[in-house]
């Protein structure tokens, strides 16, 4: 209430009221300190978690940030946008960086579609190449991921096309085109289907309590078929993108807050035993299972299919305002692979699951009973937010036209085809995941093949052709980054073959 009364008082004085959004930001700034500042304390005095007042300590700083953040961004849109008059130059319309279509609400989609599955193999990684390898992997992948958005956006801008397929025929031909297609299709259907693969992982410890209930639940494949049929699938019919930016900020915060859970852990073990024991911490390691590093690092910051949908939806559509809102959500990305992947692997250490979720009993630790269902929550986001690329894929391949390319989607592709398409993309994700062998090999085999193609070998080659026809002239450096990203999307291919033939997980 006090944040909320003088963000209000200042938006009334027109001069204060240009600044009101910076003041506002270091207030919520000063309370994020205070939170991080209370975990700490809580982890040093780790007595104070013994009690059972933790759990409700802990519940309160999940729900502020839960509901805070969603909150948050319905206020700066009321409060901080300044209406335009005459003779006053600072009275210019200002777009909150919190609004629907403001560059952190962008973000924070952009970030849910990307975290999901991958997150969880991290710490494996670390374990399989060490510490050093890894983080110098995470900063390449995402710096590259960076720049291969900004050469999407490029060819937007520059050949007024908004996909994959269609910007592959106008810069490389039709081949290309239906590769492209055909590979955005499985690609994405394979991703969802590792999602729904990660829910059932998670759920395998709950089945004895679930059947207790409810008898006929009495494996993990039957409690996901109806969790996908009466969550996930209907989920999937939502027409347009947007209608999920509230959730994606309340699945973002959900995903922060598991984060810092695995992190805990670490500080604060719950056996005893487990903080006594001394294992080796790997910071750098030669081995076979070094091939699986690059492969799940591509999937795991892999965005770009989703750049076009979310490039639509913001307000500053322009190469410098997506730029924005793609180093803002690697940033933050980022930073949840690091806290998830170096404490996940040092609290593990030498017995580090595929999916690192696993490694914590949420029956017998209840603060991960918790925080399983937050990240399901967040997964079932993302499975959502993933299959929207697929459905233009499958409307482009049919009519020629898509949700993306077409001004007039919702008069041109009726409600009954958008239902069709979204029933038969999510049954065949539901297959998939049914018959999958696990979800290391399914993230390393989707990032080698199809991520090393589309979000780095198709960007590159794009910014190459741009120059190439005079389109967009590129300086020396800006080919040489180009093609350094074409050949690290071919090591990336090399990798995920030998996943293929050698079947590693």
């Amino acid at each position: 209430m006090f944040l909320f009364s003088f963000s209000l008082f200042l938006s009334r004085v027109p001069f204060i009221s240009f600044y009101c959004f910076i003041i506002y930001l270091f207030l919520l700034l000063f309370l994020s300190a205070l939170l991080v500042v209370l975990l700490l304390f809580s982890c040093f005095f780790s007595f104070f978690f013994k009690s059972f007042y933790f759990f409700h300590f802990w519940m309160g700083v999940f729900l502020v940030l839960f509901f805070f953040f969603p909150f948050r961004s319905h206020l700066c849109c009321r409060v901080l946008v300044v209406k335009r008059s005459e003779g006053n130059e600072h009275a210019e319309v200002m777009v909150s960086l919190c609004s629907k279509k403001g560059p952190l609400g962008a973000a924070l989609s952009l970030s849910v579609a990307t975290i999901g599955a991958g997150t969880l193999t991290l710490p494996l990684t670390f374990e399989d190449c060490g510490i050093l390898p890894v983080i110098a992997f995470m900063v390449l992948v995402g710096a590259f991921t960076v720049i291969s958005i900004d050469y999407l956006i490029l060819c937007v801008d520059n050949v007024q096309l908004r996909s994959y397929e269609e910007i592959s025929r106008q810069l490389l031909g039709r081949t290309f085109e239906e590769v492209a297609r055909w590979m955005l299709i499985l690609y994405n259907v394979g991703v969802a289907a590792g999602y729904i693969v990660v829910i059932r992982e998670l759920l395998d410890p709950l089945v004895p309590i679930i059947r207790g209930h409810f008898p006929f639940l009495d494996s993990s494949m039957r409690i996901i078929v109806i969790v996908w049929a009466f969550l996930m699938l209907p989920l999937t019919c939502i027409p347009q993108i947007t209608s999920l930016h509230f959730v994606s900020l309340m699945a973002i915060a959900s995903t922060f807050v598991v984060s810092g859970l695995i992190a805990y852990r670490y500080f604060v073990p719950f056996h005893s035993t487990a903080a006594q024991e001394g294992h080796a911490v790997k910071y750098f390691s030669l081995s076979r299972r070094m091939v699986l590093a690059l492969p799940i690092l591509m999937f795991s910051f892999d965005c770009q299919t989703l750049v076009f949908q979310i490039y639509a939806g913001i307000g500053e559509q322009t190469p410098k305002g997506m730029r924005k809102v793609s180093i803002i959500s690697i940033g933050i990305t980022g930073m949840v692979y690091w806290a998830v992947g170096l404490f996940g692997y040092l609290s593990n250490t030498p017995h580090v699951h595929g999916n690192i979720l696993t490694n914590y009993n949420p029956i017998e630790d209840k603060l991960f009973a918790v925080g399983d269902a937050m990240y399901s929550f967040t997964v079932i986001i993302a499975y959502v937010l993933v299959l929207f690329p697929s459905r233009d894929a499958v409307f482009t391949l049919l009519y020629g036209y898509s949700s993306t390319t077409c001004d007039y989607f919702d008069a041109a592709i009726s409600t009954k085809d958008n239902l069709i398409a979204s029933f038969l993309l999510s049954t065949l994700s539901l297959l998939l995941a049914l018959k999958a062998p696990g979800i290391v090999f399914i993230i390393a085999l989707l990032g080698g093949l199809c991520s090393s193609t589309l979000c780095f070998i198709y960007p590159a080659t794009f910014r190459i052709r741009l120059h190439a026809l005079g389109i967009a002239p590129a300086s020396s450096w800006e080919l040489f980054i180009a093609f350094v990203m074409l050949g690290l999307g071919f090591i990336g291919g090399v990798m995920g073959s030998v996943v293929m033939f050698t079947g590693m997980s």
